[in-house]
């Protein structure tokens, strides 16, 4: 018994130092700190984006997706209501409808 376990704490051992010297087993790299900022940052998800502009002008969601303007984090929305399509953009931190584009 005494022997087995020393074969397994062995082998334990050479697994970790492989495991630390090869970069496809080791821990995924951490995100840089301004990516973890930027996603603190972000105060609303695009479903409440897309809740926002519904509720304010109703209509039916064509398209609605994550984006970035000037370095911003923002949501592009694209809605019908009444025969025609009208893109909004909301600012993905603040909230704000930062403008609808026709």
């Amino acid at each position: 018994m005494f022997k087995l376990t020393g074969v397994i704490k062995g082998f334990c051992c050479a697994l970790s130092l492989l495991m630390m010297t090869t970069p496809q087993l080791s821990a995924a790299e951490p995100l840089p700190r301004i990516q973890y900022m930027q996603l603190a940052q972000q105060q609303i998800t695009l479903r409440q984006a897309v809740a926002k502009v519904k509720q304010s002008y109703g209509g039916q969601v064509l398209k609605a997706e994550p984006a970035r303007a000037q370095g911003r984090p923002i949501y592009r929305i694209r809605m019908m209501s009444d025969g025609r399509v009208r893109e909004f953009v909301v600012d993905a931190t603040s909230g704000e409808l930062l403008r609808p584009r026709r």
